[in-house]
């Protein structure tokens, strides 16, 4: 009767933890607008399920502890790479199209540019159909695996002649000329 008497149960806390930069509170009215029904009344596995639909989230894991908390754990996607199109594309490291908020100059990313601008082949919060930015984002992460910060120092990747890549850097506008094979090593 005491539970009752506070809701304990009814109108759980709830917490969202991890490297969240998306608001928190757009996730909760998301799960909400998903499945019609309030947070409260869903169980961790369906939490969870909705989480994982939503183009931000990378990872996720939902606990409830006693007596009033439901806990949200969550790893979001981070931005990689913008394609130069209209409108532009976020992806991240794994090559997933992530919506595009008003905060998107903010980011320090390298931009592709000259690649295919169909919009079918980005769609949000799915992989990216072009196979060509597919090649590019992996040449990328590798890069980024080995030197991170000349990943930091390219301001644009420039796709030309079909496969030639052709980078552009941040210190003295310096154009560098890849050419289409080995461009790791030439690096």
């Amino acid at each position: 009767s005491w539970a009752k008497l506070k809701n304990t149960f009814m109108e759980p806390e709830i917490v969202l933890s991890g490297s969240i930069v998306y608001s928190q509170k757009s996730y909760v009215s998301y799960i909400n607008k998903v499945n019609g029904e309030v947070v409260n009344n869903l169980s961790s596995k369906k939490i969870l399920e909705t989480l994982m639909l939503h183009p931000f989230v990378q990872a996720g894991r939902v606990s409830h502890r006693y007596p009033n908390k439901i806990i949200i754990e969550l790893k979001e996607r981070e931005a990689f790479a913008i394609i130069n199109k209209d409108p532009l594309v976020i992806l991240d490291r794994d090559c997933f199209v992530l919506p595009i908020e008003d905060n998107f100059n903010n980011y320090d990313i390298p931009i592709l540019s000259k690649f295919n601008s169909d919009n079918n082949l980005y769609p949000i919060g799915e992989k990216s159909l072009s196979v060509k930015v597919q090649e590019t984002i992996l040449w990328l992460s590798s890069l980024y695996d080995q030197d991170p910060d000349f990943y930091s120092s390219i301001s644009e990747v420039l796709l030309e002649n079909g496969n030639e890549i052709v980078l552009i850097l941040n210190e003295y506008p310096t154009k560098v000329l890849l050419g289409d094979t080995d461009t790791l090593q030439k690096i």
